[in-house]
């Protein structure tokens, strides 16, 4: 079954958003009106208030927490999701999951496009043209190349 996986924790002092669960919620709703095939919804989160019960939810590791995000010190650290590719969380997101960024918006249903895909994500205006926004893999399914 595929896991849709958002992230949700408390940012640094000074930084300008702050979400709370109702976020985490309308994220969910979207995700569950969009792609009607059978998937786990999941937040990670240093604070479960209010997160609705149809939400699986993790608690957040204290992985890359002091890493510096790359746009500058008040800005939160997006390094944290990398946990999400460790071995060891197959146990608890499973094999294929979608990590979307907690803002995000589907405005189209999802089985049909990129929800269906081995690997994609999303190309943006940040700093390498890549995003965290949308990424959706399988373990093993993109592979590095070596030259």
């Amino acid at each position: 079954m595929l896991s849709v996986v958002t992230c949700k924790w408390t940012p640094r002092s000074g930084y300008r958003s702050q979400y709370g669960p109702e976020t985490v919620n309308t994220l969910q709703r979207m995700v569950a009106r969009w792609y009607p095939d059978p998937h786990r919804f999941v937040c990670v989160t240093d604070d479960p208030t209010g997160i609705d019960s149809s939400v699986s939810v993790l608690p957040l590791w204290p992985d890359f927490a002091d890493l510096p995000s790359p746009h500058g010190g008040k800005n939160p650290s997006c390094y944290r999701r990398l946990k999400l590719y460790a071995p060891e969380m197959a146990d608890l997101i499973g094999q294929r999951f979608v990590a979307l960024d907690l803002v995000s918006r589907l405005l189209d249903p999802a089985n049909d496009g990129p929800f269906g895909d081995r690997f994609a994500h999303l190309r943006h205006y940040d700093v390498n043209g890549h995003s965290g926004r949308f990424l959706i893999t399988e373990r093993g399914g993109r592979r590095r190349r070596r030259r």
